[in-house]
């Protein structure tokens, strides 16, 4: 863990500096050069000139503004993932990697920080302390590695019709047993060429517009899982699945690269 001991921490940096390079359109290089330079530090939620504050939060993604006097910045993200009770009693923030979400490029941070410092947090910051002091009373297992992150994002751009406009495209989703694919019929009429279809309910948003994908045969007709042709299947047997969302709108998610496993 990168924070396994704290005196290899810096306490702060300066939040004008972190200011100024989201500002500015560095090109890639600089922006991973800041990186790595500061990838240690400590900042702090405010400062003299500074402080970040929560602009949006959807439960699985949260977007920071950076205000700097009258002026203020996007460009910082947090994931509920990323919320880990590390062995450090500084409060603050830690860079961790550029992200990429839609067009526009966003700075990932870790945000920490304990009850018994709530009352040092100032008025300007106070948004951010429900974060932090919601990752002392999550279940450890809520942010293992083992949390299906691609899944949960999907489910909140089938939910929420914002995120939708700077969807992620080409990503790889894989729907495990809290969210398997349900057999629905055989649909020879799908495809131009006469290609057999296989329609499948996405379980976890079915009463959305997304629930329904369509899995095409293979060149004999039958559905492939796991690597074999197999008979059709019974209505309402479940399967998992890696699907590859190409994009979505707000009409329905196009995919390919269909990938059915056994539950």
């Amino acid at each position: 863990m990168l924070f396994a001991q704290t005196n290899r921490v810096r306490e702060s940096s300066d939040l004008q500096t972190l200011y100024d390079m989201l500002k500015s359109s560095g090109q890639n290089k600089t922006r991973q050069s800041f990186l790595k330079k500061h990838t240690k530090h400590i900042f702090p939620l405010e400062d003299a000139e500074c402080s970040i504050k929560t602009k949006n939060d959807d439960g699985l993604v949260r977007y920071f503004t950076l205000q700097c006097g009258s002026n203020e910045v996007e460009g910082l993200i947090n994931y509920a993932s990323d919320q880990k009770k590390l062995k450090t009693k500084l409060s603050g923030f830690q860079l961790v990697a550029w992200e990429k979400i839609g067009n526009q490029k966003y700075l990932r941070i870790r945000v920490h920080g304990f009850e018994s410092q709530v009352g040092s947090i100032t008025k300007e910051s106070k948004d951010i302390v429900p974060i932090a002091l919601r990752q002392k009373k999550q279940k450890e297992k809520d942010f293992t590695k083992d949390i299906n992150e691609n899944l949960q994002y999907f489910k909140s751009l089938a939910y929420n019709s914002k995120r939708r406009k700077e969807a992620v495209t080409d990503l790889e989703i894989f729907f495990d047993k809290t969210c398997p694919l349900v057999f629905k019929e055989v649909d020879q009429s799908f495809y131009w060429d006469k290609t057999i279809a296989y329609t499948f309910e996405i379980s976890c948003v079915k009463d959305t517009s997304y629930s329904l994908v369509k899995i095409p045969g293979g060149r004999d007709g039958k559905l492939n899982v796991s690597n074999k042709a197999m008979p059709i299947p019974q209505k309402g047997e479940t399967f998992y699945a890696m699907l590859r969302m190409r994009k979505i709108t707000d009409e329905q998610a196009y995919w390919d690269d269909f990938k059915l496993y056994y539950e």
